[in-house]
């Protein structure tokens, strides 16, 4: 059974009277169009609605200098009109500039059905290239600015990183950033691991624990024994067991203590009107995130550092 199309009440307002209709050789794609798998998920469902009930929302276009109608909003719709061989396909033709912005086209794709994320990374780094800073796209497009590092990785990530998205083992940008993380550290270990396990949070936490406990071990292990044996054959075994110098009866003096050191830190903040304490013992699961404590009821989150607001830095007493 079709599913009843509703997409069409998030459109753009219609000019008063009929829409007009042309037929499908009028229409070109607009090749900056930001959805790129247009006959991906959800495309036949489309389809069967609209060989049972037609189009119902016009297909917005502008009228190019050749006189071709090129396609600002309805891709999906005028994919799926050619696919059914329809004769025409009715249309209203925009004159209001804001339509041809291509934030709003990737705004009205976002609330018609979401653009993938590999699609949404590129438009994001074209937009980059045009100048546009990550703050100012995060703004446009209503998204954390964490949110646009992690989908870039999919568009810069290593091809290790590109593939996995590409063949569909994650096309979870979050996950696949975390790995690109790993993936730099250490690149054999990531990939051997990936080849046969699925990407989850799980393995990301299990694999992370890994590498880190890995990097952590100490390089110089056996310089203990290589001093040893250099210490003289007659000398005290406490001093063979030790080093070169043998214990001495005179204390070291304490170094003097910085007063400008903190030894233990305590980071104060508010989060969406919330005082909070930034837990810095807390590794973030992805760059651009803190982990909080709420003071009003003790309750941890992991939030955007931009939506943290920090007060003070002083010093636990605990």
């Amino acid at each position: 059974m079709a599913r009843l199309d509703l997409s069409g009440l998030e459109g753009p307002a219609l000019l008063p009277g009929e829409p007009a209709r042309a037929p499908l050789s009028s229409f070109e794609e607009d090749p900056e169009q930001p959805r790129t798998e247009i006959e991906g998920s959800g495309f036949e469902e489309l389809v069967e609605d609209i060989r049972e009930r037609g189009i119902l929302q016009p297909i917005v276009v502008v009228k190019t200098k050749t006189g071709m109608l090129r396609i600002r909003f309805g891709a999906r719709r005028y994919r799926a009109a050619k696919k059914l061989d329809l004769g025409s396909v009715p249309y209203v033709l925009s004159t209001d500039a804001r339509q041809w912005d291509e934030y709003a086209q990737v705004s009205e794709n976002e609330r018609r059905k979401s653009l993938e994320p590999l699609e949404l990374a590129n438009f994001i780094a074209k937009r980059m290239q045009a100048g546009d800073s990550k703050a100012e796209i995060a703004r446009r497009l209503g998204l954390t600015a964490s949110t646009i590092t992690t989908l870039l990785v999919l568009v810069e990530g290593q091809p290790f990183i590109k593939d996995l998205y590409r063949c569909g083992r994650s096309r979870s940008p979050q996950y696949l950033y975390r790995l690109s993380l790993l993936h730099s550290q250490a690149p054999g270990v990531v990939e051997e691991r990936v080849a046969g396990s699925e990407l989850t949070a799980s393995f990301l936490d299990t694999l992370t624990a890994q590498i880190q406990t890995t990097s952590a071990e100490p390089k110089n292990q056996g310089a203990d024994s290589r001093s040893e044996r250099v210490v003289e054959e007659g000398a005290p075994v406490e001093t063979r067991r030790k080093g070169v110098h043998p214990p001495s009866s005179e204390k070291t003096p304490l170094a003097t203590e910085d007063p400008m050191r903190i030894r233990k830190p305590r980071l104060l903040g508010k989060h969406r009107g919330r005082d909070v304490i930034v837990v810095l013992t807390l590794r973030p699961t992805n760059s651009g995130l803190v982990h909080v404590r709420y003071e009003d009821d003790g309750a941890q989150a992991e939030v955007p550092c931009i939506a943290v607001t920090m007060s003070q830095l002083t010093e636990s007493t605990a």
